[in-house]
């Protein structure tokens, strides 16, 4: 009866041993992250109102970002397996005076796995950025690998200096 107990223990050991303890990301959604600057390359923020959308196969855009009012920095999701990415930028001063550009970021995606209990993911390798110029100044890569990091900032934007 001893010999069995003695066994019974090791057994549930040896089980507790192999099961993993491997935790998948409670968020493994990636995101391009952007920085708003002025021409002096000093960190602005937002004087228009500005809300960010995506177009979809649909043919009804997709709002992202609604909204946004004096902020200086701002994220939006990355698809997983699109070559690019188009995002329209639609500007709305105090005036009312409405502007819209046009961002389109080419990447290239790998799936990343964390484990073979996580659910897969894809990480990105932006490749470039090209934008319209009505609100826009200039789009630059600041950091070309997306990934889970949010602290990352992958664009910084220029705006036109509005008088």
């Amino acid at each position: 009866m001893k010999t069995g107990r003695n066994i019974l223990a090791i057994m549930l050991l040896a089980m507790l041993a192999a099961c993993s303890s491997m935790e998948c990301p409670l968020n493994s959604m990636v995101r391009l992250n952007y920085g708003v600057y002025n021409a002096s390359q000093q960190r602005d923020t937002l004087i228009d109102t500005t809300t960010i959308s995506t177009p979809r196969k649909t043919g009804i855009d997709s709002v992202l970002v609604n909204r946004l009012y004096k902020d200086s920095t701002f994220t939006v999701p990355v698809s997983y397996t699109n070559e690019r990415d188009t995002f329209f930028f639609d500007f709305k001063s105090n005036e009312n005076v409405a502007r819209r550009d046009t961002v389109v970021v080419s990447k290239t995606d790998r799936m990343h796995f964390e484990s073979i209990e996580c659910a897969a993911t894809y990480f990105h390798t932006i490749s470039g950025v090209s934008t319209t110029t009505h609100a826009i100044d200039s789009v630059v890569i600041y950091n070309k690998e997306v990934d889970y990091d949010s602290s990352k900032e992958h664009f910084r934007i220029y705006l036109h200096p509005r008088d």
